[in-house]
């Protein structure tokens, strides 16, 4: 493979998987990228570009080869991801600062464990607890801090949520030591105290439990299938109104082919790339079917290792994708951008042949679904299923998949 095929690969995995600009590089570090970053020559210490080289890609002076993000593709640039960072107004937070995850698409589990890996990482780079609480809000959480009632001024707890929860929904607080018994504050100074003694930093996702990281699967699922539930809304009245959950779209396709380690959804995120790309470099607006989008793509992320999905989050994952894309090709369509649409029904069929390992038991699609979604199913007289092709053009048959039983017109 060309390192240019597959450093722009990587890039963009770690753009989808990402929410900062920090984290951007730490991910492409941590898969052996070569990152070098351009400083303005005006401006000191503002961040203005980046390349990426591969390890032993070298030319004639054997020096490193590097590509730059406009080099690599039209919407990997700095400019452009940080607009894909942006936050669900469209307004950019700091570089170093993350953004965090929209509550709304996140169940109690989920949240939790959110905030847990967030604190635990804030509590891992601070020495003092006015450092621990400015990375808290640095990473974009809600902060409440608890007084000593005999000590004036002296700080004795801490809670924190996730913010852009609905307006008319209360705010799920958690203090420090109902997330971990070592993230209560006191249990942080006594580490910070005694900075010799051994502590191992966490990773992340290597924090998570089993039943998290199934959460986080369901939760990806919920939002993906909300985003296509929006989408639907705008088939018939403007379908140009959710060019950013298209766009979007691509971040979750290459973060859950990272997730779960399956060649059919990685081959699906190469080929929808072109589905994605919006005309003439012109970047979409935030709206609320493309951040739930983002939420699912941020979710995958977070999971981190292939070793302990579970078969039926990730078959009811890929179900919501392939529902998601029918719909991203439909809405191309209707868009006149044939050779979009083509492309979104191609990734389409490429995520219904994605598999899970053949030594997993695999269930069946009732039994797959949770029961809400099996009621609702059953309830619904008209199952969704894609809108007819393009005439003279045949519509993309799956050999797995059983032909969906249609009504015969009278």
């Amino acid at each position: 493979m060309p390192s240019r095929t597959l450093l722009r690969r990587k890039v963009q995995t770690a753009a989808a998987g990402a929410c900062s600009e920090s984290e951007f590089f730490e991910r492409l570090q941590a898969e052996g990228v070569l990152v070098r970053q351009r400083f303005s020559q005006r401006t000191a210490g503002e961040l203005t570009g980046f390349a990426v080289a591969a390890p032993g890609d070298v030319n004639v002076a054997g020096q490193p080869v590097w590509y730059g993000g406009g080099k690599l593709a039209a919407d990997l640039t700095l400019p452009i991801l940080r607009h894909r960072w942006a936050g669900a107004d469209g307004s950019v937070r700091s570089p170093s600062a993350p953004h965090p995850l929209d509550g709304r698409h996140l169940s109690a589990r989920t949240k939790r464990a959110v905030l847990r890996t967030t604190v635990r990482r804030a509590a891992d780079e601070a020495r003092t607890t006015t450092e621990f609480l400015d990375q808290l809000q640095d990473c974009g959480l809600l902060l409440k801090v608890r007084y000593s009632q005999q000590v004036s001024g002296q700080i004795t707890g801490y809670a924190v949520a996730l913010p852009t929860e609905p307006a008319d929904a209360e705010q799920a607080w958690y203090s420090g030591s109902r997330l971990a018994d070592d993230l209560s504050l006191t249990r942080l100074q006594q580490r910070w105290a005694a900075p010799t003694a051994f502590h191992v930093p966490s990773t992340g996702h290597n924090d998570l439990t089993t039943e998290e990281r199934q959460a986080f699967y369901d939760d990806a699922a919920r939002a993906a299938a909300y985003a296509t539930a929006q989408m639907r809304r705008h088939l018939a009245t403007n379908p140009y109104t959710v060019q950013d959950a298209c766009w979007a779209a691509s971040d979750a396709l290459h973060t859950a082919a990272q997730a779960t380690g399956n060649q059919h959804l990685r081959r699906a995120a190469y080929t929808y790339d072109r589905a994605a790309r919006a005309p003439h470099g012109r970047l979409p607006r935030p709206t609320p079917a493309g951040n739930a989008v983002r939420t699912a793509a941020r979710l995958l992320a977070l999971t981190g290792s292939v070793q302990n999905r579970t078969t039926v989050s990730a078959l009811m994952l890929v179900a919501n994708l392939i529902t998601l894309l029918d719909t991203i090709a439909e809405l191309r369509r209707l868009q006149s951008r044939q050779a979009q649409a083509d492309a979104a029904r191609k990734a389409a069929a490429q995520v219904r042949e994605a598999k899970l390992p053949a030594n997993t038991p695999q269930p069946t699609a009732q039994a797959a679904m949770p029961s809400q979604a099996r009621l609702a199913m059953a309830a619904f007289p008209d199952p969704w299923a894609p809108l007819p092709t393009t005439p003279g053009r045949p519509a993309p048959s799956s050999p797995s998949a059983p032909p969906r039983p249609g009504r015969q017109r009278r």
